[in-house]
């Protein structure tokens, strides 16, 4: 069939009273199952959105309409519930997909064969992108780099650059793809082939085909189910869905449902899922987890549109044959009413606030307005010709905040991280609302208001009513803040010195109290030392400070430091013979289960633990040793460590009693007490000096499947090796992508890490770059010669993970170790900087996100007093690396802290490497500062 054919046909099927008749709308069928899918969609927007008191404000609150025949979008006003303008698109626009970002909107235009790139601040299309023949559905990676476009008249798969609004590359797939899904984690594309009766699978790392799968008769859609384990294929042609396994692509089963499915969508809680069947009249509710078909819900003439309140309750169903609504209980058969709409409604929604159901109608070319405190319909506005889709906005998302407690009597600064925020989107702590003091689609910051002592969740609201939270994210305390921070090990010996460095982040000098605790808690020196307004204190030789002693104390313990105004800070442990330095990271808080990424007592490298309680009672501590593989290799239960107090120990694999191992420990205060712990990493036979580098305890709590590893590199110089740990009691499938400092994708692999174990892969760049095979990445053989690559790693985990890197100079195998991290921050500080003498300091920063990041690097010295300063952009998902960052600021003979402010408010992580030309070295991370 042509077409043009398929386009008459859709024609035919708008006139009046269209589809009465069941064989008739089968026979037409082929057309509108190119755009059924986006049913599934709207469906969508109406259940993923929280709840809301009603009669919020909606001030400058968008949606849009996709008109098919009139070639343009419709802007919405919420308030008004009115069209206020249309933007002309390509011919014949299907749908309408918001980027995460909520700046931009792509329209696919199935006969112009193009892609419309709307500026939703503009209003207007910026760009236009060819595409294959008839393109009938659009999804975008989640982080809105990449476009996927299936394209149903050429029987391929368009990928495009957003950033650059260029086609990337065209696949082949099944014949007439007419669906795309895409998995929550970016990884794999289902794409539903209705002429070939299959689904595609494809890999987003390298855009390569996986598998195909065959489905069912005439596949119009697939969905995923919320967890994203399963795969729903709706098919048209047999009367059944085809439900895949997402992990294996294996079909789990068939589920016969009604006559001609073709509209689809899942309850929040992913329990159930509903299925419209057009040729029967019905709904399937089907049992997800079963897998049956539980109640069957008879509603009007050919139902096509589904959506569900955010509890799940309720069902709307735009009837397309009788031009009603059918509304009924999802826990009752018997319950269902019906709301008299226009001629051929397609597509139903519901608004976040849930206050109103929205329904597009094809051949009376406007939308009904239904209430649902009456369900009635209380208005009809008047769109473009045959409305296909009514769309909202993404709702919010919050990843994280940059500091999670603060005065009850408000005034704390705060960075809430996030995507898809809308100018005029509010905040509250608790039902307290803070002030906004700057805003951009991915980050605002705020000023909290005042509310009783206790932990609250973090909300943030979007004009048109969609939210979304972070529960028990902030703490209220009572009275003025005290600021503090922990080192875990400070020690004074023949072989090792401390030196603490203190940041004041605030506008006010500050005196810090800092105190010396022995290994029993006991306070044993404490002084004040004062740090000028967004100043450094570095304290060399702090125990000898602190003792008032000119000499080596011969002392070991943890140091904390307090204060009135917003503190961080680092101590560097010094190698006196090599002058090597190890970086500890100030802790501010601790937990009761921390994981080492990994201890050694192989070869030559040795691992000494510290482990600080931080409760005024003692600690019952377990330790567990495993090997890679994950299996227990030693342990050692019931150790106590004193109220305060420290367990220390220079080699703690023999001292559990492993010998030639190396692997992950775990530590677990049974009885609750919070605790933080740090492991150094050395060599034995250092060749001209290695102090090796900090592995600090990471938290249980804070494993992710998403993490960037902000730099690696491999050069004649250096080169990176990658650990992966996997804490859970399931093996986790990892997919590793390789970006370049242009923000390209350059290479990708995966590898297993077993359960409870860690997988390390060596020289990891130039492996990824050298895998033809498509081996496991911890398989690869190491090809012999350097990439001369620099750029960083985004890894992407089935299980959450803790991923930890170590960079090591290829002369002495010195290593420096640093962390993975999950998100970046539109305001960061790294604590120290320097040029002086014979240490030089890096500085990396990588653009978490698909828009352009505009950053000012300022440096003040230990007085505070800025010094030098520079602005640089970095590309969408790019990366900002300068080896001599101090220089390039025109300096020389400095040091001091050094702020990155990222002036559009796209979020940025930030490292520095500080090293010396005795080619030893150690990372500093940034934190957040508001």
């Amino acid at each position: 069939m042509s077409l043009t054919d398929k386009r008459h046909l859709l024609a035919d099927a708008t006139a009046s009273n269209l589809c009465s008749c069941v064989p008739t709308c089968q026979g037409k069928g082929p057309s509108y199952e190119r755009l059924w899918h986006t049913l599934v969609i709207t469906a969508w927007v109406g259940v993923s959105t929280l709840f809301l008191t009603q009669n919020q404000g909606l001030a400058a609150a968008r949606t849009y309409v996709v008109n098919n025949t009139t070639n343009n979008v419709a802007v919405w006003d919420l308030q008004a519930n009115s069209v206020v303008g249309t933007i002309a698109v390509g011919n014949n626009p299907t749908e309408i997909t918001f980027a995460g970002n909520n700046l931009f909107a792509y329209v696919p235009n199935e006969t112009s064969n193009s892609v419309s790139v709307i500026d939703l601040s503009l209003q207007g299309v910026v760009a236009t992108i060819p595409v294959g023949m008839a393109p009938a559905s659009l999804v975008l990676s989640p982080n809105d780099r990449y476009g996927y476009v299936v394209n149903g008249g050429s029987n391929d798969l368009t990928i495009f650059d957003t950033s650059e609004n260029t086609v990337l590359t065209t696949l082949p797939v099944g014949i007439t793809p007419v669906s795309i899904n895409i998995s929550s984690n970016g990884l794999y594309l289902f794409i539903a082939n209705q002429d070939s009766n299959d689904v595609t699978v494809v890999n987003t790392a390298d855009n390569s085909p996986v598998t195909t799968i065959a489905v069912g008769s005439k596949p119009n859609q697939v969905g995923l189910t919320p967890d994203n384990k399963q795969a729903f294929v709706i098919n048209t042609g047999s009367n059944n869905v085809t439900v895949i396994d997402t992990a294996s692509f294996a079909v789990l089963r068939t589920i016969a449902v009604g006559n001609n499915p073709v509209g689809l969508t899942f309850s929040v809680d992913g329990q159930w899922g509903y299925v419209t069947n057009r040729g029967s009249n019905t709904v399937s509710q089907i049992n997800v987890a079963q897998g049956i078909v539980t109640t069957t819900f008879n509603v009007g003439t050919a139902p096509i549109g589904i959506a569900l309140t955010g509890d799940g309750r309720f069902a709307y169903v735009s009837n397309s044959g009788s031009n009603s609504v059918s509304v009924f209980d999802t826990t009752d058969a018997s319950s269902v009413d019906s709301i008299a709409v226009g001629l051929f409604p397609f597509s139903i929604v519901l608004d976040p606030n849930e206050d109103f159901v929205y329904v597009t109608n094809l051949n009376s070319n406007n939308v009904s307005v239904i209430s649902t405190n009456t369900d009635t319909v209380v208005k009809t506005v008047s769109v473009g010709s045959t409305p296909l889709q009514f769309a909202f906005l993404n709702a919010p998302t919050l990843l994280g905040i940059s500091q999670d407690s603060g005065s009850n009597g408000g005034g704390t600064t705060l960075q809430i991280i996030g995507s898809g925020f809308v100018e005029g989107a509010t905040v509250d702590l608790g039902g307290s609302a803070a002030t906004l003091i700057s805003f951009s689609p991915y980050s605002l910051k705020v000023s909290t208001g005042n509310h009783s002592p206790g932990t609250v969740s973090v909300n943030v609201t979007n004009p048109d009513q969609s939210s979304d939270s972070l529960p028990q994210g902030f703490s209220y305390s009572a009275g003025s803040p005290t600021f503090q921070i922990l080192i875990p090990s400070s020690l004074d010996t023949n072989s090792f010195r401390t030196n603490l460095g203190i940041n004041n982040v605030s506008g006010s000098a500050t005196n810090a109290m800092v105190s010396l605790f022995d290994t029993n808690g006991n306070i044993v020196a404490s002084q004040s030392y004062n740090v000028p307004s967004r100043g450094l204190n570095q304290v060399n030789s702090v125990n000898q400070s602190l003792l008032a002693s000119g000499s080596i104390t011969n002392t070991t313990g943890s140091l904390r430091v307090s204060a009135s105004q917003p503190i961080s800070g680092f101590a560097s442990i010094i190698d006196n013979a090599s002058q090597d330095p190890s970086l500890e990271l100030a802790a501010r808080k601790g937990d009761s289960h921390l994981l080492v990424p990994s201890v050694t007592n192989f070869l030559a490298f040795r691992s000494n633990l510290v482990v600080k309680n931080l409760s005024s009672f003692a600690a019952n501590v377990n330790l567990t040793a495993r090997d890679t593989s994950g299996s227990i290799v030693a342990s050692r239960n019931n150790l106590t460590i004193a109220a305060n107090g420290s367990f220390e120990n220079p080699d703690i694999l023999t001292f559990l009693g492993a010998t030639g191992k190396f692997g992950p420990l775990e530590i677990l205060a049974t009885n609750g007490a919070l605790l933080v712990a740090t492991s150094r990493v050395f060599s034995n036979n250092p060749a001209g000096g290695t102090n090796g580098g900090f592995l600090e305890g990471q938290s249980y709590n804070q494993t992710f499947k998403a993490l960037f590893m902000p730099f690696v590199i491999d050069t004649a110089e250096f080169r990176t090796n990658l650990g992966l740990n996997n804490p859970g009691s399931t093996n986790a499938k990892v997919t590793v992508l390789f970006i370049n400092k242009a923000g390209d994708r350059q290479a990708s692999g995966t590898t297993t890490v077993p359960a409870g174990g860690l997988t390390q892969i060596n020289s990891i760049v130039r492996k990824m770059l050298s895998n033809p095979s498509k081996l496991d990445l911890s398989l690869v053989p190491d090809p012999g010669f350097t990439s001369n690559q620099e750029g960083y790693l985004e890894i992407v985990s089935t299980q959450p993970l803790f991923a930890w890197a170590s960079q090591i100079d290829n002369s002495n195998n010195d290593p420096s170790l640093e962390i993975g991290q999950r998100l970046g921050f539109a305001k960061l500080l790294l604590s120290s900087s320097t040029n002086k003498g014979l240490f030089r300091s890096t500085l990396s920063l990588l653009n978490t996100q698909s828009a352009e990041a505009h950053i000012e690097i300022l440096f003040r010295n230990t007085s505070g007093a800025v010094q030098g300063s520079r602005t640089v952009a970095i590309p969408a998902n790019g990366l900002f690396f300068d080896d001599d960052i101090l220089t390039s600021l025109n300096l020389s003979e400095q040091f001091g802290p050094l702020e990155i402010s990222v002036t559009n408010g796209v979020p940025v992580i930030a490292i520095s490497r500080v090293y010396s030309t005795n080619r030893t070295s150690a990372f500093f991370e940034a934190k957040p500062v508001d």
